[in-house]
């Protein structure tokens, strides 16, 4: 056998009241680490990619802003969900004969939508984004309506509520534009179709409520089944 090199792996908390700062610097100072790897949260992603340019160490990273802004020394690794995620989009849109399309997000979703939108722009011969932009569900939504039909909503539920409103009065004919929501937070479409819904029953007028509630009928729900740790674990026992 040849020559072998012993690594040691060492683990420690993070992304919990920015304990990965201080976890990252002592694994420097104290352990001396050849690399980083981790952490998977944007709140302390790019700290450390910077610490990293500095202590002149490689950082792993699968955080979805690590993918958007990093140091040279940072290897940004796109999560299989997001890819997984968007080739979904793309057949969806081959079935359906969708050649163009818009992403709406919100700010909280801002990261995953980028990166989703990165991975699709290398299929942009079979697919066309023609709207990219971030909404409360008020803003930007005339550039929205003339701009595309067929919308992915990446939004909250409450910015998804508000948008559907805004389509409403917006829009002559809502129900020619097609929604399809992406949901990261695994919620039962049930649960979502519920929460717009109550939203819906805070207006005043019994017919906006009825409106509303119909174009609620018309959204799709999307989401990644293999990101549902359940469903992987039951998979993985029946094979």
């Amino acid at each position: 056998m040849g020559n072998s090199t012993e690594n040691t792996l060492t683990s420690l908390p993070s992304c919990h009241n920015f304990n990965g700062l201080e976890n990252a610097a002592n694994l420097n100072y104290q352990k001396t680490v050849d690399l980083f790897i981790g952490a998977a949260c944007d709140e302390e992603t790019q700290t450390i990619s910077r610490l990293a340019l500095r202590w002149h160490k490689i950082y792993l990273s699968s955080a979805l802003l690590s993918t958007k802004e990093k140091e040279e020394t940072t290897i940004a690794l796109k999560p299989h969900s997001l890819t997984g995620t968007a080739e979904v989009i793309l057949a969806v849109c081959k079935s359906m004969g969708w050649k163009e399309i818009g992403f709406i997000h919100s700010e909280e979703t801002k990261y995953n939508v980028h990166a989703i939108y990165d991975i699709l722009s290398e299929h942009v011969d079979e697919l066309k984004i023609n709207v990219f932009l971030q909404t409360d569900g008020h803003t930007n939504t005339y550039t929205i309506l003339h701009s595309t039909r067929v919308i992915f909503s990446f939004l909250t539920i409450k910015h998804l509520g508000t948008f559907i409103k805004t389509l409403k009065e917006k829009a002559e004919r809502p129900l020619e534009y097609p929604i399809v929501h992406i949901d990261f937070n695994k919620t039962t479409p049930q649960s979502i179709y519920d929460t717009l819904d109550n939203l819906a029953y805070e207006e005043t007028n019994p017919i906006t409520v009825a409106r509303l509630r119909k174009l609620h009928k018309h959204v799709s729900i999307l989401y990644n089944i293999h990101d549902d740790q359940t469903r992987m674990e039951a998979f993985a026992k029946k094979a």
